[in-house]
């Protein structure tokens, strides 16, 4: 799925660092010099070679990202901040560095950031003696090194020989709850490139006798070009003044735990506790905040990149300071992502997070349903904006035609129109119904029929069942479902009955089934949502076939009791419909959901054409609600009757 930019005002960034452009002798590499030698070769007449020091970019740049478990929220910052620093052309190196802030062993560096396995490095390693490297640390300051004042002691000695400065990840406002506090001071350099142990500071507007600065000064910068160019200038400058946001030189002794809280695993808390923990959530955190916590608790679990999308829909913001409320409250835990998937095939910031059970139905109720649906669909609307123009990230694409699973409980963030799905690769999606006369049997609901069963709106009514009724249903996100009921009973008895087909369909898991959606066996009135895939029955498909068959049409005055047999045999004969390879076909798939079902501990207590669907090349069975597992009777076999031919309408009762 495309993905929007995080970092703003690219262009201007890059403007900003131009006075960062400059050049100085390098005396061990040597190069040609023309106007020398011309010059040369005019007063002598000697055909001699003048060379003079090669000259090259001024300043190498150590990049060094901080990489926890909270950076993953700012690493397409990271990213997009690493491409307009080596595209300036201001730097003749750029190395770009992991930083390790938790833990005993941090802080130290890493070869990669974001990876786990990289070698590990000394913080020395960035300490130039001869002052021609500049560090550029990116960072939230959630990590504790930050807090305990060893990242102050690093960037001390890194600013001893260097120009050094930290990119602050998180908007302003938010500095004082991190790691990496700042107060505006007045700095003066000496040189261009000088270390930040030889500039000058002072108060803005005191005298130094009032405010005098204690410690090494590194300014703390907003990823904006504004703050960049003021830095820029300054370091370019023999002797230039800039008052800029330095580290506060009062972070170096221990301070207290943070109010916030990285998502890492733990272990599961106790629903009281996540109630308490939403709210002092909502306590501490702003109230567009908390509205952003609810809507992203609608579609959790999910990963950084699909966070930013529905902060973007929620409040048109780009920026990550109201995200980085909710994804530090302590609120949001990663998830692992889908088995089907392989063993982590994520990178780090492709892993969902999720809210814990109790948090999450605690903010769903901050936000109506409609708001959610609307901010589902301004998503769709901004991913076909971006659609081709934009970097990607994964999602999965629900369709039917699709070779994965989604895991258990997965909600979708959007949906997205066809025209939109087909330029991401995905068929036309197909219809529920896999035949015309498939659709025949299905009709508007009546005014005696449900409207609303669970989170599904019922769209259309299906041919009444001999214990089930079906509808079909469509919930807030436009996902259809064959949502059923039972048919005479009501209560206890009902949820009973489902309770069977809900149990055989989980056993079953998709295997010649319909797959399990959801279940609502404690509402008041039960209900069961199965996967929308509606085939034609067997009977009907014989039967259809059978009346064009003139010299079969005795089979259907038969006996009724035989009537079963004889169809079956009229319509796997006849070499106009289906040859012998088709009906062994579909007896295999028979028999195989046979053996499933008894390898499950099930054994169908209605299995007839009448039960068996026909969904192109594939088999359906229905009627699960009539099956005895484990040995136990199903309770529709207690007073219900198999289905028989109707003498009426020559039509077979449904069993559903």
């Amino acid at each position: 799925m495309p993905e929007d930019k995080a970092l703003r005002q690219e262009l201007s960034i890059g403007r900003a660092l131009r006075p960062l452009k400059q050049h100085r002798p390098n005396p061990l590499k040597r190069e040609f010099d023309e106007a020398a030698t011309a010059t040369a070769l005019a007063e002598t007449g000697l055909p001699d070679v003048v060379t003079r020091p090669a000259r090259e970019r001024w300043l190498d740049l150590a990049l060094v990202i901080d990489d926890g478990m909270s950076m993953l929220l700012w690493r397409r910052l990271a990213v997009e901040l690493r491409t307009v620093l080596q595209r300036s052309g201001a730097f003749r190196v750029v190395r770009v560095l992991g930083l390790h802030t938790r833990g005993t062993a941090a802080p130290a560096l890493r070869a990669r950031p974001y990876a786990p396995d990289a070698p590990r490095l000394p913080a020395t390693a960035l300490s130039d003696p001869s002052g021609h490297t500049l560090v550029l640390v990116v960072s939230d300051g959630v990590g504790p090194a930050w807090r305990d004042g060893r990242m102050g002691q690093v960037l001390a000695r890194w600013a001893g020989v260097g120009p050094t400065a930290v990119v602050h990840a998180l908007p302003p406002r938010l500095w004082e709850g991190s790691g990496i506090r700042a107060r505006r001071w007045q700095v003066r350099t000496r040189r261009p490139g000088s270390a930040n142990t030889d500039w000058t500071v002072a108060d803005p507007v005191l005298p130094a006798a009032l405010a005098r600065f204690e410690g090494v000064p590194v300014p703390v910068l907003e990823p904006d070009a504004g703050p960049l160019a003021d830095w820029a200038r300054l370091i370019a400058s023999a002797s230039g003044t800039a008052v800029l946001p330095l580290l506060d030189p009062g972070r170096g002794g221990p301070r207290p735990a943070p109010a916030t809280t990285v998502p890492g695993p733990a272990a599961t808390p106790a629903p009281a506790d996540e109630l308490s923990r939403v709210q002092r959530f909502r306590d501490a955190a702003s109230p567009e905040a908390y509205r952003l916590a609810a809507h992203l608790a609608a579609v959790a679990p999910l990963p950084v990149p699909v966070m930013r999308m529905v902060q973007k829909a929620v409040d048109g913001r780009t920026d990550t300071g109201r995200l980085a409320e909710v994804f530090l409250g302590g609120l949001m835990r990663p998830v692992a992502p889908p088995a089907s998937a392989g063993p982590d095939p994520l990178p780090p910031e492709h892993r969902p997070f999720a809210f814990a059970d109790a948090a999450q139905r605690a903010l769903l109720g901050a936000v109506p349903l409609s708001e959610l649906v609307a901010t589902s669909r301004l998503i769709g609307r901004r991913l076909e904006q971006l659609a081709g123009r934009s970097p990607d990230f994964p999602a999965w694409l629900a369709h039917t035609a699709g070779s994965d699973q989604l895991p258990p409980g997965a909600r979708p963030f959007t949906a997205v129109e066809q025209r939109l799905a087909a330029r991401l690769g995905a068929p036309p999606q197909p219809s529920v119904f896999t035949t015309p006369t498939a659709a025949q049997e299905w009709r508007r609901p009546e005014p005696g029929d449900p409207y609303v069963l669970g989170p599904y709106r019922l769209t259309m009514a299906g041919p009444p069942g001999a214990r089930v009724n079906p509808f079909l249903g469509q919930d807030a996100y436009g996902a259809v479902a064959i949502v059923r009921i039972a048919r005479h009973l009501r209560g206890q008895r009902a949820a009973d009955l489902l309770g069977v087909e809900a149990e055989a369909l989980r056993r079953m898991d998709g295997r010649y089934t319909r797959r399990l959606l959801r279940t609502g066996l404690g509402d008041d009135v039960p209900w069961l949502a199965e996967e929308a895939l509606i085939g034609d029955r067997l009977d009907y498909v014989l039967r259809g076939n059978a009346e064009r068959w003139d010299d079969r049409l005795d089979v259907l005055r038969g006996d009724a009791e035989r009537w079963d047999d004889r169809l079956d045999e009229a319509a796997l004969t006849d070499p106009g419909r289906w040859d012998g390879l088709t009906a062994l076909a579909l007896a295999r798939q028979v028999a195989d959901a046979v053996r499933l079902s008894e390898e499950a501990g099930m054994v169908h207590g209605d299995l007839t054409i009448s039960t068996v669907h026909v969904a192109g090349a594939d088999i359906l069975l229905t009627g699960w609600s009539s099956a005895s597992i484990d040995g136990v009777p199903s309770p529709a076999l207690g007073g219900d009757r198999p289905p028989t031919p109707s003498t009426t309408s020559g039509r077979w009762a449904t069993s559903w």
